[in-house]
Formats: structure tokens, sequence, C-alpha cells
């Protein structure tokens, strides 16, 4: 498995979220849950609704590098970075592989 933490903080609570989309969320569920590319997708926010903490647990790093590459994907994050930016949301991402194996060395 590979989870992908995403932590995003932004100045107050007047600020919006970032929205994605309908569109993407609907490529999303058939392209990666509905397939078991994506096992898990939970999120969070803070009791002053400052920061919100989203984690994606992907069947395999294999399968997170597709999602990497998914053209949508791409579109939507430099959209999702802009907004960020002129909104001054700070977002920090941890990626971690978990119970699985490296490729073995020759």
């Amino acid at each position: 498995m590979f989870v992908v933490t995403a932590t995003y903080t932004r100045p107050n609570t007047s600020t919006p979220w970032f929205n994605q989309g309908d569109a993407f969320t609907q490529h999303f569920e058939t392209a990666y849950r509905e397939t078991g590319k994506c096992m898990e997708s939970v999120g969070s926010i803070s009791p002053d609704g400052l920061t919100t903490v989203r984690q994606i647990t992907w069947a395999s790093r294999s399968d997170f590098l597709q999602f990497l590459e998914d053209p949508m994907y791409l579109t939507v994050m430099a959209s999702r970075d802009a907004y960020l930016e002129s909104n001054g949301i700070v977002v920090t991402i941890e990626r971690r592989l978990v119970n699985e194996q490296l490729p073995a060395q020759t």
C-alpha cells in the first residue's frame, strides 16, 4: 500500500477550500476507486475550521504513480495550485510506503 496525506491550512474560515469539481470526482471514482487502485480516502477538519487533512490509501505505489500521470489530474492540480497560492492556503504532502516490498536489488 501507498499512503498519501495532504494537510491544507487556510488563513481564515471565510476563504473557501478548493473544489476539484464534479467531473474530476466522477473520473476519480471510475478510474481509481471502482478499479481498486484507491482503497480508501478519509478526511477531517480541525475544530477551528482552518486545517483539513485528507489521507488516501492506494493499493500500490505504481497505482499512485499512474494517477500522477493522469491528464485530468494534472489539469486539476494546476488549477488547485493556482487557487492555493492566490488564497494563501498552505499544503504539505506526506507520502509513505506501507507493507509493500521494494523491488529486489540485483
